[in-house]
């Protein structure tokens, strides 16, 4: 099993190099050795990623429903025609949202009159301005795009997609989520609030703040065809951020105490300090 995990300093430490040479996604065996922090994302896995199991379900559904098994088809050799499908359409899925998170950084970094692109996708054409917009209306500094973190008192790393100033808002960090919606609607899942609370938390208590920053997450419509928006942007209200933050912590917790028979208890992690447990 393959972890997203970090250095103290913050330096992605997602794969490593073995003793044959090859590089592999790094196991827990590795963090021990290295010290490692392991990624928000990974430890909120520890629930079921509901975006994740809708996409895959609907996909399915829509494969068995459009290419049904054939009379001369066996179920062994159906089942590998939709998992091969299946499997195709998550990396395209995968691929989309990495050329979606490269130009938005790209646009923070140098700002819209500098931002060219020669792109030659339509989504990308159309996500793009509604961006600038957004950006013009809304974004008063940008602080840094794509900060990478590692907080020790919460024992956690990863990656923030955008921080900036707001012009109501003040300090906020943003995420960006890809959806394939042919409704037009989005769906803002309850790991999105997780993740983005526990960043907040981090970088407060990195940047020595009196308060966590405000959180927002954007979904991005990857739907090859769609009548509507794009950008879809949901605020969270601060009683809601920190629950949100309180449940992060809960996961944090459960993923230390429980991915192993011994726990992974990252130095510097004092989440287990009140309740006055040795490791």
């Amino acid at each position: 099993m393959g972890f997203h995990a970090y250095t103290a300093a913050g330096k992605a430490r997602h794969t490593y190099i073995d003793s044959t040479g090859q590089e592999k996604p790094t196991g827990l065996k590795v963090m021990r050795e290295e010290g490692l922090y392991p990624s928000v994302t990974s430890v909120i896995k520890i629930l079921s990623n509901d975006m994740v199991e809708e996409w895959s379900r609907n996909k399915l559904i829509e494969y068995c429903a459009s290419s049904p098994q054939e009379l001369n088809e066996t179920l062994a050799e159906f089942k590998d025609r939709v998992t091969e499908n299946y499997l195709e359409d998550s990396r395209v899925a995968r691929e989309f949202g990495t050329l979606t998170h490269k130009h938005l950084e790209e646009f923070n970094k140098v700002g819209y009159r500098n931002y060219r692109s020669d792109e030659d996708d339509s989504r990308i054409d159309s996500i793009m301005p509604e961006w600038e917009d957004y950006f013009n209306h809304n974004i008063v500094k940008v602080i840094s795009p794509e900060q990478t973190l590692a907080c020790p008192p919460v024992g956690l790393a990863g990656t923030i997609d955008l921080v900036f100033e707001h012009n109501t808002l003040g300090l906020c960090l943003l995420d960006y989520k890809t959806q394939n919606m042919r409704s037009g609607r989005a769906n803002f899942y309850p790991n999105f609030s997780w993740q983005l609370a526990l960043y907040a938390r981090m970088y407060r208590i990195n940047n020595f703040l009196d308060e966590d920053p405000r959180i927002i997450s954007m979904v991005v419509n990857s739907a090859e065809e769609t009548t509507g928006k794009r950008l879809f942007e949901k605020v969270y209200k601060p009683e809601d951020q920190e629950k949100a933050c309180y449940i992060g912590l809960t996961l944090a917790k459960m993923w230390m105490l429980t991915i192993s028979t011994k726990p992974y208890i990252p130095a510097g992690c004092e989440l287990f300090r009140r309740e006055g447990f040795e490791f």
